[in-house]
């Protein structure tokens, strides 16, 4: 046999495996747009990361011991506090 001879052949499958693949690649594309509809729509202006974060300055976390501005000391809280060195470390007793 002379080489070659089967070329037909091996185009055909070459061509059914292309045309395959392609109907893979439809439906995973399909796939996609129905998971996208099916999460709703969100609004394209908003980053999803960062929805739900306020701008601005942020409310202070109260720590204990600390003492609003115009509210009197509360001595349970200064009972429970941890004594500070002056570079803001509790005192290892």
């Amino acid at each position: 046999m002379k080489p070659g001879t089967n070329n037909a052949a091996e185009k055909r499958k070459k061509e059914l495996l292309r045309q395959q693949w392609q109907r893979e690649k439809a439906e995973r594309r399909q796939q996609r747009q129905l998971e996208r509809q099916a999460r709703g729509s969100q609004n394209p202006e908003e980053d999803p990361d960062l929805a739900g974060i306020v701008p601005g300055p942020q409310p202070t976390q109260s720590i204990p011991g600390d003492v609003a501005p115009g509210h009197p000391p509360d001595p349970a809280r200064e009972a429970t506090a941890p004594e500070l060195e002056p570079n803001g470390m509790a005192q290892g007793k």
